[in-house]
């Protein structure tokens, strides 16, 4: 009799655990944030302004394809309402960029000839660059932001010693930090720790679900509880009861209503045979 109480309760559990699933992604993704009530950058459009005055032998013409490359990733994102882009040339240093102290931009981007002094936390050494974002509006969104790679003559490896398409990884995961993505466990998504393994530019879907948590777009018929909803077109006979309505009501009142049905057999049963 207990094992087969206990399988009726897994069984009657399961639709629940993937409400709870779906209405909650994080619980089911390897992608993490950088802060746990991090809201990320209010805006849709975020211009990156930037300084290539040293990247060693990398001109700031190259540098700029690199950088939009690294951007046109994460604009490809489906389901995300971010656009982002490269702004206006400035003379902002890594130190200055570090400690967040420039105006007139909320990204900056920079190649840093003194990467180790400059971030003194970080070892020289097997760092290509580091990403973050910290000044705050009074809504808890991201006002500042900076990416920082490491172009320091003697540093190994660092941007200017690696090939194109490394570099383009470099600053693609760089920017998600400053997104507010941590590290990821997944070894195939671009915010996995080490990005050596990865050839080429690219998402995993890890990274999808992460962008997709944190700036999906904005669209309220078409969800309930963060997830996708099938709605029927518009025509004759299907007046305003459509999709969403009728996915309202096995989500919130229908599925519930099986499961109480299903406990209350099963209370009923194991009632009836313990006597």
């Amino acid at each position: 009799m207990k094992t087969h109480t206990f399988a009726k309760t897994i069984s009657n559990a399961i639709p629940l655990a993937l409400l709870i699933l779906c209405a909650n992604p994080t619980l089911s993704s390897a992608f993490t944030l950088n802060e746990a009530d991090v809201k990320g950058w209010s805006s849709n459009d975020l211009s990156v302004d930037y300084n290539f005055d040293n990247c060693g032998s990398i001109s700031a013409d190259a540098m700029k394809n690199i950088a939009q490359n690294a951007f046109d990733l994460w604009n490809s994102a489906p389901n995300s309402r971010l656009t982002i882009k490269l702004g206006a040339a400035v003379t902002t240093t890594g130190a200055q960029a570090r400690a967040l102290s420039f105006t007139a931009s909320s990204l900056v981007l920079v190649c840093d000839p003194s990467f180790s002094t400059t971030t003194s936390s970080q070892s020289g050494n097997g760092t290509l660059g580091v990403g973050s974002a910290g000044a705050k509006d009074g809504s808890g969104y991201y006002t500042k932001g900076f990416l920082i790679l490491n172009t320091q003559s003697g540093n190994t490896p660092n941007v200017t010693t690696i090939s194109t398409a490394q570099a383009e990884i470099t600053i693609a995961h760089e920017l998600g930090h400053s997104l507010g993505f941590g590290h990821s466990s997944d070894s195939t998504a671009l915010m996995h720790y080490t990005t050596g393994s990865k050839a080429s530019l690219s998402f995993s879907q890890d990274d999808i679900d992460g962008i997709t948590y944190l700036y999906g777009r904005s669209e309220p018929k078409q969800s309930i509880m963060g997830c996708g909803t099938l709605q029927y077109p518009a025509g004759p006979g299907n007046g305003p009861m459509n999709g969403p309505f009728w996915l309202f009501l096995v989500w919130f009142l229908i599925i519930p209503a099986i499961l109480t049905k299903q406990h209350r057999k099963l209370l009923s049963r194991s009632f009836s045979r313990s006597y």
